[in-house]
């Protein structure tokens, strides 16, 4: 019975590392994504600004 606890805990602990590991990625990959557009934009500004 305790063994079967402290297996039910780990497996707990090990979903919500899993869990905050892939929420941590997908906003890092968010913010990646934000930031490049950012600076696309800039850059396609800059560029149009040269043309004329």
């Amino acid at each position: 019975m305790s063994s079967q606890a402290i297996r039910n805990s780990q497996a707990v602990e090990n979903n919500f590392i899993f869990v905050v590991v892939g929420l941590s990625f997908i906003f890092w990959v968010v913010i990646l994504r934000l930031t490049l557009l950012l600076v696309a934009l800039e850059m396609t500004d800059y560029i149009f600004i040269r043309q004329r």
